[in-house]
């Protein structure tokens, strides 16, 4: 199927709703990621629809959609009493919803518009679908940029409602096999925390609300990180040219969280997490604190994560594929964005909500693309909203 869309003709039959909706994941090579087949339609009881696939994305809250759905989805207006509605049709109907949203390194313009039908296909001709959804169509530049159009299953979101939301949708799973890749799309919680088989699966959700406006994203604390490094300096023996690092998260000056994204290609740190790797690389080679490496002689090619696993002292390692690893460090916009609402402190820490005479300091981040999810030994990611718990399934 087109990324782009294609017009088409659906004979389908309504199974009814479900709590469960099973959808048949494609994969994409160039890109490490998954995704699945979004109808639109001018109404539910047409049998023309516009076809586009979107990339499965655990990093986004929204449903997108390419440039070709703007003749297939109407203008709307952000009524605060109201909610969203379809526009009237006065000379201020010309007005659009447009906002800046980020994906990945990328910051461009997403018009935000109503589709009067969206329609998910799922496995045995099952279907759902709603009508008056929310979505957004990226400029061409994004759209270029990011490499994708998608399926956002973050589930909150303050600016607009979520696809999860829309559909009322409270957890997922993804299933990762190679011959048959599924996405389970469920309305109750899909987790049993009481299941003795999931004991050794289970991690609970890291909250990063405290630290700015919007951080819904679904983290893991990590115990442990290793880095495949390769340095470029003269003075460095060849065993210390090409090397593993390994530091315990409890070696750094602050938390150690990692964000699962599968709509990302590769694998990001934040600006701060990279700063002090630099940092602990330099004080390893030298013996000492001294002058960072410069980016240009420090090349990361591979990492390992441990994560905590839930109500254990035991954890799990995500490694990256070599196949898929991409890397980019900067400065992530979540902690920098204050609003009225939020009391900051010092630079890099935000006030306790729970004790305002104390200090939170923001994580350090490694979001983790398909370059760990696209990995022969990662089974199954399932992400529950309502029991705030992630399993993950390792062979």
């Amino acid at each position: 199927m087109d990324p782009s869309g294609s017009t088409i003709k659906i004979e389908l039959e309504n199974s009814g709703e479900n709590d469960l909706l099973v959808l048949p994941m494609t994969s994409l090579p160039i890109s490490g990621c998954w995704s699945v087949p979004i109808l639109l339609s001018l109404n539910p009881d047409s049998p023309e629809s516009f076809s586009y696939v979107a990339v499965v994305d655990t990093g986004s809250p929204f449903l997108t959609a390419p440039t070709p759905a703007m003749s297939w989805t109407t203008r709307i207006v952000n009524d605060k009493k109201k909610g969203f509605r379809q526009r009237q049709q006065t000379e201020k109907s010309t007005i659009s919803d447009f906002s800046n949203e980020q994906y990945g390194a990328t910051v461009g313009s997403v018009e935000w518009r109503m589709a009067p039908s969206v329609t998910l296909v799922g496995t045995n001709a099952s279907i759902q679908d709603r009508t008056d959804i929310i979505l957004g169509i990226p400029s061409p530049r994004v759209q270029q940029e990011t490499g994708g159009i998608f399926l956002g299953l973050m589930g909150e979101d303050e600016s607009r409602p979520t696809f999860m939301q829309q559909f009322g949708y409270k957890s997922f799973q993804m299933e990762f096999s190679n011959h048959h890749p599924r996405l389970l799309l469920s309305k109750t919680s899909t987790i049993s925390t009481n299941a003795e088989k999931e004991r050794n699966s289970l991690l609970s959700m890291y909250n990063l609300t405290p630290f700015g406006v919007n951080l819904h994203h679904y983290g893991v604390l990590c115990q442990k990180i290793s880095l495949q490094v390769q340095t470029n300096i003269g003075s460095v023996t060849d065993a210390r040219k090409n090397a593993r690092y390994t530091f315990d998260a409890t070696s750094f000056s602050r938390p150690l969280v990692a964000v699962l994204d599968t709509g990302l290609s590769g694998c990001i740190f934040s600006d701060t997490l990279w700063e002090e790797v630099k940092q602990k690389i330099t004080h390893s080679i030298h013996g000492k604190p001294t002058s960072l490496l410069l980016d240009s002689n420090l090349e990361l090619f591979g990492c390992d994560v441990e994560l905590q696993l839930d109500d254990t002292s035991e954890t799990m390692t995500l490694s990256s594929n070599p196949e898929y690893w991409r890397f980019q460090s900067f400065r992530l916009p979540w902690w920098y964005e204050q609003d009225e609402s939020q009391q900051f402190g010092k630079e890099g820490s935000v006030v306790n909500p729970t004790n305002t005479n104390s200090l939170l300091l923001y994580p350090h981040v490694v979001v983790l693309g398909s370059t760990f999810w696209k990995n022969n030994n990662v089974q199954t990611l399932c992400v529950d909203t309502i029991q705030r718990k992630i399993r993950i399934v390792l062979q």
